[in-house]
């Protein structure tokens, strides 16, 4: 069995068992289990079913009576616990040179005793010394005491409300039985009525009576309860004000090269945790884009399949008529634009045609006047600059050439394709 297994099996177990030994569960069962021994009752049963069934407030009583007795039987089990943190914890401290290098173990006590007054009261005594390294340990161990006689008081609230609250329905009973017996009945009509009065008055009586005696027990039960968990509590304080004060000594000052060095390290530290938050937080986008990106695509993609099926041949023939005429069109705009740029190049190279004669003609008349020296080199100049200019023109008659035949080209690829 793998460690995560057996720890979950571990809480399940004292989930259950703390639902069956809690105050609730326990009134339940002890409620339920006296209501359906009364009738089966060997000794005292119409005592029993007189005092206790014989009237709804009896019942009432009852009912809130054993669960008063289940909250004190709850504290009586727990106490079991308590005692056995403080003999464990006393027994510890005693052998101990200081707390401060035994964490583990302040640790492994408070979860083995998770819950108990003698955990609190030693996790409580750590954490102060831990952040205030100059409080007075002993003051605050006395804080601590107050703090739980004030918590223990406080478990007995509910307690105290059930023994409140038992002689308030005896005196309910009281009141109501007693105006059951005098209700419409006269001076003339006593005799008759003789038995509805002694009833009524049996029910103001019962109801005291079982009140009376069960808020005794209630009362007597919590003084005992009560001083033992008191007595557990000054077993710890003593404890707590033997070994604590000595056991967590107040830290000397640290020098300024320890600081240094300790908060460098925990910048190291939080530096190493913040990259690796960021490289988590990175890794998980990356994850989920991708599982998205694959999610939106095998969506797509079934809803292009499904597109494609329902569509049918119908749809294989519109698509197969549009491409034809795209085709066409885009046949006769190419043939267009052929055209246009043809006539274009035609015209351009008249208009080029007519001014390589004009440079003739200039060439010519340069020619004539080559017995003058000055102008024959501006003529020279001129001639070359006109010469450059008709190669650049040749250059560019080849360039439309090629961009002829490349619209050609393509044209015959588009027919092919059609």
């Amino acid at each position: 069995m793998s460690t995560s297994a057996q720890n979950t099996g571990k809480t399940l177990s004292s989930k259950i068992m703390g639902v069956v030994t809690s105050a609730g569960f326990m009134g339940v069962m002890l409620n339920i289990a006296f209501f359906a021994a009364v009738p089966y009752s060997p000794w005292q049963r119409e005592f029993l079913i007189r005092y206790c069934c014989g009237h709804p407030i009896n019942i009432s009583s009852q009912i809130l009576f054993f669960f008063g007795m289940a909250i004190y039987l709850n504290k009586l089990i727990g106490l079991r616990r308590e005692r056995a943190a403080v003999k464990e914890l006393g027994s510890e401290l005693s052998h101990v040179s200081s707390i401060d290098g035994n964490e583990a173990w302040v640790g492994a006590f408070a979860v083995g005793h998770r819950g108990t007054y003698a955990a609190e009261r030693l996790q409580d005594a750590v954490s102060f010394r831990r952040h205030n390294s100059d409080g007075d340990m002993r003051d605050h161990l006395k804080y601590l005491a107050e703090l739980a006689l004030e918590k223990l008081g406080q478990s007995y609230q509910f307690a105290q409300t059930i023994i409140w609250a038992i002689p308030i329905l005896g005196f309910l009973g009281t009141v109501l039985g007693i105006t059951i017996a005098i209700a419409n009945v006269t001076p003339d009509q006593l005799e008759s009525h003789i038995s509805e009065i002694t009833a009524g008055l049996g029910v103001a009586f019962d109801t005291t009576a079982q009140a009376l005696l069960l808020s005794l027990v209630l009362v007597f039960s919590s003084l005992m309860v009560r001083k033992k968990e008191s007595s557990v509590l000054d077993a710890i304080e003593s404890i707590g004000m033997q070994w604590l004060p000595g056991l967590l000594k107040t830290p000397e000052p640290m020098s300024l090269q320890q600081a240094e060095t300790q908060v460098a390290q925990e910048l190291v530290q939080q530096s190493h945790d913040l990259l690796a938050f960021h490289q988590k937080t990175w890794h998980d986008t990356l994850r989920d884009s991708r599982d998205r990106f694959e999610h939106t695509l095998a969506m797509q993609s079934q809803q292009l399949e499904a597109s494609l099926t329902s569509a049918g041949v119908e749809t294989i023939s519109e698509q197969a008529r549009l491409m034809h005429q795209f085709r066409m069109e885009t046949i006769a705009q190419i043939q267009q634009f052929q055209e246009a740029s043809f006539t274009q190049m035609m015209q351009m190279r008249t208009s080029f045609q007519e001014q390589v004669d004009e440079l003739k003609q200039i060439a010519q008349l340069y020619a004539s006047l080559h017995g003058q020296h000055g102008q024959l080199k501006v003529l020279q100049e001129s001639l070359d600059h006109n010469l450059q200019m008709v190669q650049q023109t040749d250059t560019f008659q080849e360039t439309l050439e090629t961009l002829s035949a490349a619209v050609q080209l393509l044209g015959t690829r588009v027919r092919h394709a059609a």
